[in-house]
């Protein structure tokens, strides 16, 4: 199941709006802590906490949209 399936899943066209802003936000949450974790320790380590970052992220927005789906009628 990706995120991608709640913009066209059931008719829900509301969603694609939702989907849109969650992928932003991740990705500058996942640069966000590359830039940061790179300057204040090792290239190694930013690879690691931008891995878990990104992660826990999409867990989330895939949590968030699912119960934003159901709030426009899904």
């Amino acid at each position: 199941m990706t995120t991608f399936l709640f913009a066209f899943s059931g008719g829900q066209s509301r969603m694609v709006a939702v989907v849109n802003i969650a992928a932003l936000a991740l990705i500058g949450l996942g640069v966000l802590v590359a830039v940061v974790t790179w300057r204040l320790r090792s290239p190694a380590s930013a690879i690691k906490w931008t891995a878990i970052a990104t992660g826990a992220g999409w867990l989330a927005a895939v949590i968030a949209e699912w119960l934003i789906s159901f709030r426009l009628g899904g």
